[in-house]
């Protein structure tokens, strides 16, 4: 699936990895955040798809587009405000530079990262 806005002069269409690509970029520069963690498998996408498994799942409902993102975030923040952090800065960045309607982004705390 891909995120389409029409426009003026025709029909803008942005690939899921594009989305997939800003995602991961803005969740690398959120404080508190070590890494992306892989999302659940779906059978679909075993089928369809023979990429990784990536911390990120796009989907599209009514031409709004929901972002799932799965991380592994570093001990001693705040679980909510980096989980708010990343919800905001990935809603804004997708909807700036894509011009897509993100109506939710659903984060997801897979582990957290103790280091010694």
């Amino acid at each position: 699936m891909e995120g389409t806005s029409k426009r003026e002069n025709g029909i803008l269409k942005i690939s899921d990895e594009v989305i997939e690509k800003i995602a991961e970029t803005v969740v690398s520069e959120v404080e508190g955040v070590d890494s992306l963690a892989p999302a659940p498998a779906k059978l679909k996408n075993l089928v369809i798809k023979s990429q990784g498994n990536k911390g990120i799942a796009i989907n599209f409902d009514s031409g709004v587009c929901i972002i799932d993102v799965y991380v592994v975030l570093k001990m001693g923040y705040k679980i909510k405000t980096v989980a708010e952090k990343v919800q905001q800065s990935i809603k804004e960045t997708v909807q700036n530079m894509c011009g897509i309607a993100v109506s939710k982004v659903n984060v997801y705390i897979k582990d957290i990262k103790v280091t010694d």
